[in-house]
């Protein structure tokens, strides 16, 4: 049965839950010893040089494990920064994707209900004036945390995905 959700369209909701976790390799090993997943190491695309692993369902939501590398030779960046300042309090759950038919759909839903979005193609169109490489995998809706003027805000990491095909060979 088709939804006719106007946030999501026709897109199946939840797609995955992002976890931070401490010691990426002791929770694989604990995901797939004790409780019988299997974790793909290091799969490609990383996000700003974060560490991650990924269980995928039959269905092809996912969990997604994020860790920020070790060294303190590694990339310094604001996700990266987020990721060690989230680390120091907490360890789990801290994003949530929801998936869309249409996040351009999605994203005028929630700026007709005061939400500040941002709409982004995955991999980015330009990454330091350096033209897109590959073909786009994925349009996100993120919604700001901080609340803007008279704009509403996500305290928690919500955001909302469209993939373009091919999501199921890619995964």
């Amino acid at each position: 049965q088709e939804s006719t959700n106007p946030l999501l369209g026709s897109g199946r909701g939840v797609d995955h839950m992002g976890i931070l976790v401490k010691d990426l390799e002791i929770t694989c090993r604990d995901y797939e010893q004790i409780l019988g997943f299997k974790c793909i190491k290091n799969p490609t695309g990383s996000y700003s040089g974060s560490l991650r692993s990924l269980i995928i369902f039959e269905d092809e939501t996912l969990l997604e494990f994020l860790s920020p590398p070790k060294t303190d030779s590694a990339m310094n960046n604001e996700y990266l920064n987020y990721m060690r300042d989230f680390l120091s309090k907490y360890e789990g759950a801290m994003s949530l994707a929801l998936e869309t038919s249409s996040a351009k759909d999605a994203a005028e839903f929630l700026r007709g209900r005061d939400f500040e979005v941002r709409l982004t193609e995955w991999p980015k169109e330009t990454e330091e004036n350096i033209p897109r490489k590959t073909p786009v995998q994925y349009t996100s809706v993120s919604i700001s945390d901080t609340p803007s003027g008279n704009k509403k805000a996500f305290k928690l990491w919500i955001w909302i995905v469209e993939y373009s095909p091919g999501r199921s060979e890619r995964l």
